[in-house]
């Protein structure tokens, strides 16, 4: 359970440093330098030893939701002009889905919640 939990939240960083870098390329501001920060946020909790992580135990308790947030913050953000600009921002709209599922999961999932409460 912990190294499924452990692998869908490294899928999820992967997928956000992926997602950051790519926006950064093709617009460069402040949004995208914010998702860069937020990766980097979340692939630190994921890497370091338990004890450096203790000393941040209520960040690190609540990074799941923290994470949830700002990428449900992400879509909220573009949500209206990527509608009203179909199809032109189909891949835009995709995207806001796939940060919407991820936001969920790290919500309700059962693995993901107990691995950022046990770490």
């Amino acid at each position: 359970m912990k190294e499924n939990a452990k692998l869908a939240v490294f899928g999820i960083a992967l997928y956000m440093a992926a997602k950051a870098l790519l926006n950064l390329i093709l617009d460069f501001g402040m949004t995208n330098i914010s998702m860069l920060i937020l990766t980097a946020f979340l692939a630190f909790l994921l890497i370091m030893p338990s004890k450096t992580i203790e000393k941040l135990g209520f960040l690190f308790r609540y990074a799941n939701y923290i994470t949830g947030v700002i990428l449900l913050l992400f879509v909220v953000q573009g949500l209206s002009y990527n509608l009203t600009h179909l199809p032109q921002s189909l891949l835009y709209v995709i995207e806001g889905v796939i940060d919407t599922v991820f936001a969920i999961l790290l919500f309700v999932n059962k693995d993901i919640k107990k691995f950022f409460e046990e770490k």
